[in-house]
């Protein structure tokens, strides 16, 4: 849901979009060490940034804007985390500077802290106040209905989501969601579009 939702919006609007999934990174992979022959012979220590953080700013160039979407942002490592709060914050990482027209949006999964969310059981690294001050949360929650919509527009030949999907969940939407019980399989919006791409 949350990245599909970036996703189509910088689509339609005509915006550079690239993502990150942090969950899958580890320190370092946002900037790459490396020894750099200087004119004199000498060598120097250089860094190579990430592909995605350079490939979106050469892409936004005469566009109005760029998107880098940082997503499972709270389930990233500290370490991971700090040096993404660089780019969020000080909108650089190492002298690498984001071109002034890209956005930067987190997605976070909710964390048994937040309001609503005791009972369940994401594994994230929680993030203290001084951080979560610094964004603007919007908690979204799932709702059947706007999801049958979305999964109705087809795209290219067919709809998002399979009509035997769609259909099921349009007589069953309680079958939508469930709530978390740890070690179990849980129902989501998000096993919902996997049973359709089956």
């Amino acid at each position: 849901g949350k990245a599909d939702l970036v996703r189509e919006y910088a689509r339609e609007k005509g915006y550079a979009f690239k993502e990150i999934t942090c969950s899958l990174l580890q320190e370092g992979d946002l900037a790459m060490p490396y020894l750099s022959r200087k004119t004199d012979g000498d060598t120097e220590v250089a860094y190579s940034i990430n592909n995605i953080i350079t490939d979106l700013c050469k892409e936004s160039v005469g566009k109005e804007f760029g998107i880098l979407f940082l997503d499972e942002f709270n389930r990233a490592s500290s370490q991971c985390q700090s040096e993404l709060m660089n780019i969020v914050l000080q909108r650089e990482i190492l002298g690498f500077r984001l071109a002034d027209n890209i956005r930067v949006i987190l997605a976070m999964n909710p964390s048994s802290d937040m309001d609503g969310f005791a009972d369940t059981d994401y594994s994230v690294s929680f993030s203290d106040a001084a951080m979560l001050g610094r964004v603007c949360s919007i908690v979204m929650q799932p709702n059947v209905s706007d999801w049958i919509d979305y999964g109705s527009v087809v795209s290219g030949c067919r709809s998002r989501v399979h009509s035997s999907v769609l259909g099921f969940l349009g007589t069953n939407p309680k079958f939508f969601t469930s709530k978390e019980v740890q070690g179990k399989v849980n129902a989501s919006p998000r096993g919902w579009s996997r049973l359709s791409a089956v």
